[in-house]
């Protein structure tokens, strides 16, 4: 009896559970797009249906079905007012999505940007050796569209944004050979002018007048309007950039890459990595297969943020590993512990104790000293703790990891991933 109450007691005592930084909260639909608008409303678009949920994404309801024609883009300003954009429609709403004004498109339109609730921009799907892509313009939320850009030279327009009623940036494809450019224009799209950049990129992001380039295999930025490029992230395990989402210098990215299986045979995995420093040091934060694909990503803040494809996924903790409290009693000493398993692969438990309530950062370098990735960077109380490496996206070879209480470092350890 008192063998079963000393287990217990240990168990209770010692919790090694672990949270991951993503759950799947709801699997009854897929995602296509996802925007939230504050702090518990947000819309989705799975579909032709547009929905929409009051308390933070635990319940959803349909509030647009736009019919056959599957959503293209919804961009809404608040709470209220919001735009649906499919191939031929667009649906605008003032009321959050109680009653919707539904106006026709002039062309097939491939992609849309609205720049407020009166202008915005859409996109024409030209053909090969027919029409080119097309630039029509709306100062009337999208009531009525005109025709712009005559020497846009593109077949396809595949993303579209404007940084104010003037200036906005064209990323398309010319075929035959195929090639992609950046185009921008500075009179509202009456005339574009070529950027000189190479890229394949099909998707861009617009951040406080910060462009980010979603790239293959690379994320790229311009503080001046696409004249020079940055590359901020380099990743061969994720050529296939779907989504980002910014806050307040924390990027989130999700997309995809194939893997040989057995020849002739690939398989596709999804990810999701996160910087919480602008760009310069990334973290893998979640990783799945092709049966669950990840399309989008959107945060309401730093902590709490959706990613959704093949289902929704929810994280509370800013897409980083959950640390866990393995024991709340007061440590004699700061303390770092071997990690284990080690050597390992691909992830590792690494142990901690905090004496006293300090600021905390785990950090692990290279061989070079070089800082590659941060796991702990945050106050904490007293008490011993783990937290867990997710070392997939990094090489082989022999890493180190320090602590640091009150950038003081206290210990460093040594450690082998072995792929």
């Amino acid at each position: 009896m008192r063998k079963i109450i000393y287990t217990v007691l240990l168990l209770m005592m010692f919790n090694t559970s672990y949270s991951q930084p993503w759950q799947v909260i709801n699997s009854s639909f897929g995602v296509s797009e996802i925007m939230f608008t504050s702090i518990n409303t947000g819309y989705i678009s799975s579909g032709s249906k547009l929905k929409k949920t009051t308390n933070l994404g635990i319940n959803w309801s349909t509030i647009l079905d736009c019919g056959s024609q599957g959503i293209e883009r919804i961009k809404f300003f608040d709470d209220n007012l919001g735009f649906v954009f499919n191939r031929t429609k667009v649906f605008k709403t003032n009321n959050g999505g109680q009653n919707w004004f539904e106006y026709n498109l002039p062309d097939s339109m491939y992609n849309h940007y609205m720049l407020d609730s009166s202008t915005g921009f859409g996109s024409y799907l030209g053909r090969i050796n027919s029409n080119y892509g097309k630039i029509y313009k709306t100062t009337n939320g999208g009531q009525n569209w005109i025709e712009l850009g005559s020497d846009l030279n593109l077949h396809l327009v595949t993303d579209l944004l404007f940084f104010d009623s003037s200036e906005g940036i064209a990323l398309g494809e010319k075929y035959l050979p195929l090639t992609r450019h950046i185009y921008k224009t500075t009179n509202g799209g009456l005339n574009w002018q070529a950027i000189q950049f190479s890229t394949n990129a099909k998707k861009m992001y617009l951040d406080n007048d910060i462009l980010y380039l979603l790239d293959v295999n690379r994320l790229c930025k311009s503080s001046n309007q696409g004249e020079t490029w940055k590359t901020i992230f380099v990743s061969d395990s994720i050529p296939v950039i779907n989504s980002i989402d910014i806050i307040n210098n924390h990027i989130f990215l999700c997309g995809y890459h194939y893997y040989l299986v057995s020849p002739p045979y690939y398989g596709i995995k999804y990810k999701i990595y996160i910087s919480s420093d602008g760009g310069n040091i990334w973290n893998l934060s979640y990783n799945t297969g092709a049966s669950n694909a990840i399309n989008s990503i959107n945060f309401i803040n730093e902590l709490t943020g959706f990613a959704g494809g093949s289902y929704l996924l929810k994280t509370t903790t800013g897409g980083t590993t959950f640390i866990s409290t393995i024991n709340t009693a007061v440590p004699d000493k700061h303390t770092l512990s071997q990690n284990y398993p080690n050597p390992f692969n691909p992830t590792t438990r690494i142990k901690f104790d905090v004496a006293s309530n300090s600021k905390i950062k785990l950090v692990v370098y290279n061989t070079l000293g070089k800082e590659m990735t941060v796991l702990v960077n945050e106050n904490m109380n007293a008490g011993s703790y783990e937290t867990e490496w997710n070392a997939e996206s990094f090489s082989s070879g022999i890493y180190y990891y320090s602590l640091f209480i009150n950038n003081n470092l206290i210990d460093t350890k040594k450690t082998v991933l072995i792929k």
